[in-house]
């Protein structure tokens, strides 16, 4: 009867590994699908935070570029104030926005990394930029000296943040 026992095991054995075979090359083939759309995501996450970065970096640069914004500044309730705290606010949120988009693919981590030293430079020239239009509203002249090299800085990260995420292929 031993015998019989031992033959049922290996003809149900038999049937059932097909079947397991499909199931783990199917959850490897949707792991890889899900892996693929996760990078999509996560690179398209990326490269709007580039857009809204950009947005802002741009944004700043035109409210200090002309005479009729610096006038505009120097009143704390004007639309250019306003403005320019919206840009504020955006560059504020730099570290936040990468954070959110979570640690993404191995292959972005490089990607990653520059974003989020670009974000650190960003943060600090927001900060600064914020004190200087302080500072004009208080007798100083528009002095952006400070900030310049941290914006400058982080807009060339970001730049190499983005050529490396486009660089990075998903296995």
């Amino acid at each position: 009867m031993r015998a019989n026992w031992s033959c049922v095991f290996a003809v149900v054995l038999l049937a059932l590994l097909p079947g397991l075979a499909a199931c783990g090359g199917s959850g490897h083939r949707q792991s890889a699908a899900a892996r693929q759309q996760a990078a999509k995501r996560w690179r398209a996450g990326l490269l709007h935070w580039h857009h809204e970065m950009l947005g802002a970096l741009d944004g700043i640069s035109l409210l200090f570029s002309t005479t009729v914004s610096l006038a505009g500044l120097a009143h704390e309730h004007s639309h250019v104030t306003i403005e320019l705290k919206g840009f504020e606010q955006t560059l504020t949120g730099c570290t936040a926005a990468v954070a959110k988009l979570g640690p993404g693919p191995i292959e972005f981590s490089d990607a990653r990394r520059y974003a989020v030293r670009a974000c650190k430079n960003l943060e600090l020239g927001e900060r600064l930029v914020e004190a200087a239009v302080t500072a004009m509203r208080h007798g100083a002249g528009v002095d952006l000296s400070g900030a310049a090299g941290p914006l400058s800085d982080g807009q060339n990260e970001m730049a190499v943040a983005v050529a490396v995420l486009r660089s990075a292929t998903i296995t």
